[in-house]
């Protein structure tokens, strides 16, 4: 089926301003920490109008075994999640990173020219949101087109210089057709994946493992709260008296100065002497005054 360029579109325009998947016969990728990898964007499946799909999930989820889990994001549906209104109670009092959901994209995908894979059947390739997002940005452009074409689109190299680095993306500027038949051409076409039928809308079963997942985790999060809160009332009392103890030894410091001081002398006597000053005219004891302060560094 072709590219729907409208809804590839809305999609670029409603992307974020800031994984799960099914089991079976799916075959998966995912780029190298370093190094090239060579791969060939495929159409959509049939009955799908874009070439890939954006996930959002939750990770660190609380499980009633204390286990960790993962959870879609209800969101990716355009659902009321669960787990994103528990955050929401608890984003401007602590730290909600751990929990918040994070989105990868997934896309069917040939990878050429390695040995680890069959370059004559699709992968799901999952990556950053961003990947999608730079092929949608790519097919919509008329100077580039669709390189998802079987017959005439491009295939691309992904190339890290250094681990987890920043991908450096070069299309071919010769169009090929994903093999050299048409008959291997349309048996590649026939086993994209449906990435609708991967991830499909929560039901209501799932809507309950959700909401265990959130109430489990925020449990979590006030046994944490709970731990700042004891943390900042005895960082309190330990400044408050430290505190004490500084005004003790001021304290105990002027009673020693004043008891220099000559009769008649202002409070700021011993105290208050600037070396920056020419000439103190506070009162007449200016020299004595400065020396004392000397005794007391």
């Amino acid at each position: 089926m072709a590219i729907d360029l409208e809804a590839a579109r809305a999609m670029l325009e409603n992307r974020p301003k800031s994984s799960s998947g099914g089991d079976g016969d799916l075959r998966w990728v995912s780029f190298p920490k370093e190094g090239e990898m060579k791969i060939r964007f495929l159409p959509p499946a049939k009955e799908s109008s874009l070439p890939g799909r954006i996930i959002n999930t939750h990770w660190n989820l609380l499980d009633d075994d204390r286990s960790y889990k993962k959870c879609l994001c209800f969101k990716t549906f355009k659902e009321e999640c669960p787990i994103c209104n528990m955050l929401e109670l608890y984003n401007d009092r602590i730290n909600t990173d751990d929990w918040q959901a994070s989105a990868r994209s997934y896309i069917n995908v040939l990878v050429l020219e390695n040995s680890e894979y069959d370059s004559t059947l699709p992968y799901i390739l999952g990556s950053s949101d961003y990947n999608l997002y730079w092929l949608l940005e790519n097919i919509i452009d008329p100077d580039i087109g669709d390189i998802t074409d079987p017959i005439n689109g491009h295939n691309v190299t992904f190339t890290r210089k250094t681990p987890n680095g920043a991908f450096d993306r070069k299309i071919s500027l010769k169009t090929t057709p994903i093999a050299d038949s048409e008959e291997r051409i349309s048996n590649i076409l026939n086993n994209i994946f449906d990435l609708s039928k991967i991830w499909k809308a929560p039901d209501d079963e799932y809507l309950i493992y959700a909401k265990k997942l959130a109430k489990n985790t925020e449990k979590v999060i006030k046994e944490r709260l709970l731990k700042l809160t004891q943390e900042n009332q005895e960082s309190d009392i330990d400044e408050q008296e430290n505190k004490k103890e500084d005004d003790k030894k001021e304290s105990n410091n002027n009673s020693t100065i004043n008891s220099k001081a000559p009769k008649g002398a202002p409070d700021c006597f011993g105290i208050d002497w600037k070396e920056d000053l020419k000439k103190c005219q506070v009162c007449p004891h200016e020299f004595l005054c400065q020396n004392v302060k000397e005794e007391e560094k």
